[in-house]
């Protein structure tokens, strides 16, 4: 089989247009998945490793032709319940904890924010 023969597929990036609300939706996933990566590192507790892998997928999908806005509220129920899991946990990390717990407040509210005006542009 040439290279000609294979059909064109449907593409997996999505066209963003960059707001400063979807900027900082993408800035703040970054920073508080490191803090997580960096926790489950320094801790050596596999889930903080895992709860920055799972938002580290959430960027990523924000890019892709799978993105749909309801994903914000899952996003919104995903912070809230890593930041339940941070404190149950009592983590040593508690200035990381503090930074890492404003990051997630300024996403649940980027999230909650991005949805109500990605839902009112959507057509019925």
């Amino acid at each position: 089989m040439s290279r000609n023969d294979i059909t064109p597929t449907r593409p997996v990036r999505r066209p963003i247009e960059w707001t400063p609300a979807r900027v900082l939706v993408v800035v703040l996933g970054v920073i508080t998945s490191g803090l997580h990566v960096y926790a489950g590192f320094v801790t050596g507790q596999t889930e903080f490793l895992l709860m920055g892998a799972g938002l580290f997928a959430g960027v990523i999908v924000f890019f892709t032709v799978f993105w749909n806005p309801v994903l914000y509220l899952i996003g919104v129920i995903y912070v809230t319940t890593l930041v339940t899991v941070w404190i149950l946990n009592g983590t040593r990390l508690s200035a990381l904890g503090v930074v890492d717990g404003i990051v997630q407040l300024g996403l649940i509210v980027t999230f909650l924010y991005l949805f109500a005006i990605e839902n009112r542009e959507q057509p019925a």
